[in-house]
């Protein structure tokens, strides 16, 4: 038997004082008579025991239903009944053998004792063991959410990786047919920011100041490869927000899908603005769309995915006859 289950039983038989006391003012029940407390007191363990014993039955451990509560009342109050009635009646056997069974007031009794403490007792029991049972169903639903979480993350972090690297060797090697030195420099700048990522592959957020370094020069070897085609404008002071939290590698993918889907050129640039305010960041570019895309909208897909999946915060996309923007959420530190 455990500590609480000590405890309660403890409890319980305290409380049969003051029945009994009650008892006392409105019939013949002795209160300060040792028998009856220790009659009370059997009663009252029977109960308990008889009770624990038929809620673990396979029948009734994982029943919600009323009628299964009312069932384990009644059989454990029965089986208490006769338990308790063959000790008592025992007992004063041994006493006085000549004793007569009063059936009438044995039959009293155990209609009062049933009313006055088995059902304090069984119910007490069955609502602290269903209490139990649904909290820790509850912390394995949230043991289970968490696995199937991390599970989830995992796949995206797998499906990111390969994404990021095909795209960039694609890049590499269109560029070693025509420029050799260029195709060396880049080869160097994508050591630089696939160190990063595996830096970071067991993180699910980087300070922002990080992940826009890793922006940087992910557009640095852009535009080795595009001459300069692309410009980014940070129109907001950082300093205040360097170490809020932004999932890692996610500017990268939003500066990916801006390259992918527009034209750009060293004469015409395309000019992707940064951003700031009421704790999200926004990176807007001018539309100046290709004529055909393949895309699989793997990259955007995945940040909706992983942002809902980490903080419960989505992503937010707009897009106009001109323009198109993505807002993410900034997390602050200390919030995880």
């Amino acid at each position: 038997m455990s500590l609480y289950s000590c405890i309660y039983v403890c409890i319980l038989g305290s409380l049969l004082y003051t029945i009994t006391a009650i008892a006392q003012l409105y019939g013949e029940t002795a209160f300060y008579s040792p028998v009856v407390h220790g009659i009370s007191l059997l009663y009252c363990f029977i109960s308990f025991i008889a009770t624990r014993s038929i809620t673990k039955l396979q029948r009734y451990q994982s029943s919600t239903q009323i009628i299964r509560y009312i069932e384990i009342i009644f059989i454990s109050g029965m089986i208490n009944a006769v338990a308790s009635t063959a000790v008592w009646l025992l007992i004063r056997a041994l006493i006085n053998e000549h004793w007569q069974v009063p059936w009438q007031g044995l039959l009293a009794n155990q209609a009062y004792f049933f009313v006055q403490i088995h059902l304090i007792v069984a119910g007490g029991y069955l609502a602290y063991y269903y209490l139990n049972q649904a909290s820790q169903a509850e912390i394995n639903r949230v043991r289970a959410e968490q696995a199937s979480t991390a599970a989830q993350l995992k796949l995206l972090q797998q499906q990111l990786e390969p994404h990021f690297l095909f795209n960039n060797l694609n890049v590499l090697s269109s560029l070693i047919s025509f420029n050799p030195q260029a195709a060396e420099h880049y080869v160097t700048k994508l050591a630089n920011l696939y160190r990063y990522m595996l830096k970071h592959k067991e993180s699910h957020f980087v300070p922002l100041n990080n992940e826009i370094a890793f922006m940087q020069d992910y557009i640095d070897l852009m535009n080795i490869r595009f001459d300069g085609a692309y410009v980014l404008n940070i129109k907001t002071d950082i300093a205040a927000h360097q170490h809020d939290l932004i999932a890692v590698g996610s500017l990268q993918t939003l500066m990916e899908n801006a390259i992918k889907h527009n034209q750009a050129s060293h004469d015409a640039p395309l000019q992707i603005d940064l951003f700031i305010t009421q704790q999200q960041l926004t990176l807007i570019n001018p539309k100046t769309l290709k004529p055909k895309v393949n895309s699989t909208g793997t990259g955007l897909t995945n940040l909706i995915q992983r942002y809902q999946t980490l903080v419960n915060k989505p992503v937010s996309i707009e897009e106009s006859q001109d323009y198109f923007s993505v807002s993410l959420p900034l997390i602050a530190p200390g919030s995880l």
